[in-house]
């Protein structure tokens, strides 16, 4: 029941992350697919997916952190910027509290 109320919200806040920062589609579209994998990995072997969202996580981390590929980083692409990392940081701790979970299963 959780889990349904969850990754709706983290949905949303990731696409609306990737909207302010549409010059690091490339690294979004990683994101996502490191996400979608999961359950997959999850599946065949708890270990790779351990692995995956430890991945995932410190990619997550990497956006959050990230302020370098914008070419002109003027007051209103920093707002933007500094918006959509604080957008990434309840996935960055959902992330951290799945991994936890993910290992205790293993």
């Amino acid at each position: 029941m959780f889990f349904s109320i969850v990754w709706p919200i983290l949905l949303i806040l990731i696409g609306y992350s990737w909207y302010l920062r549409t010059n690091l589609s490339f690294y979004y579209t990683i994101l996502t697919i490191l996400l979608s994998t999961w359950s997959i990995f999850w599946k065949y072997s708890k270990i790779y997916s351990f692995i995956n969202i430890i991945i995932t996580t410190l990619f997550t981390l990497y956006l959050i952190l990230n302020k370098s590929f914008n070419q002109s980083y003027n007051k209103l692409s920093k707002k933007s910027y500094d918006k959509s990392s604080i957008l990434l940081i309840p996935l960055f701790l959902w992330l951290s509290f799945a991994s936890l979970l993910n290992y205790y299963s293993i």
